[in-house]
């Protein structure tokens, strides 16, 4: 009867598991207020902490950098993979071309049709896809006591 409680168990953690995965949700990470990365540039690399980074985004076929004194940063790495590099610092994919730090929200206005528009703390709006709509709600939700901006 104990191994039979014990296989449940296991069992029941395993379904849990498979259930947060299927969620897609990123896991609350406290950003480091010190860490910083390597951006590639034009000229080579530019030190920067995260916390100063409010977001990246692309301009025609430009990926750029935007920081916390509104310097742009012209970045030569796909958008992809910096975000594969920074979600464990708090960034967030919420357009095929915005990927933001979830510390500098000031707000996210709901709109019709499922969509919705983020204000950043430099005062940027940017748009969030339909698609990544719920992904970006359940985050949000998740780590709204992270917010600082």
């Amino acid at each position: 009867m104990i191994q039979a409680d014990t296989k449940t168990e296991e069992l029941l953690d395993a379904n849990f598991a498979k259930k947060i995965r299927k969620t897609n949700v990123p896991t609350p990470v406290p950003q480091a207020k010190n860490e910083r990365i390597a951006l590639p540039t034009k000229e080579g690399y530019s030190m920067i902490q995260t916390e100063e980074i409010i977001r990246f985004g692309i301009d025609k076929t430009n990926i750029f950098c935007i920081l916390k004194n509104n310097v742009k940063h012209e970045v030569h790495s796909s958008l992809k993979q910096i975000e594969n590099s920074l979600e464990t610092f708090g960034f967030l994919r919420v357009h095929h071309a915005h990927l933001i730090n979830f510390s500098h929200i000031q707000k996210y206005i709901r709109e019709k049709a499922g969509k919705g528009k983020i204000v950043m703390s430099n005062g940027d709006i940017l748009d969030v896809s339909i698609r990544r709509r719920s992904d970006f709600i359940n985050y949000f939700k998740h780590n709204s006591d992270n917010l600082t901006a």
